[in-house]
């Protein structure tokens, strides 16, 4: 079970970092 939650929260957290990255980005320019 933990196998299969962990990568699943790794995953939703890699999608926040790039929308936050991508929100940063777009404000910057």
């Amino acid at each position: 079970m933990a196998f299969y939650i962990c990568p699943n929260i790794y995953g939703m957290l890699l999608d926040t970092a790039k929308v936050f990255l991508f929100h940063i980005t777009s404000s910057m320019t």
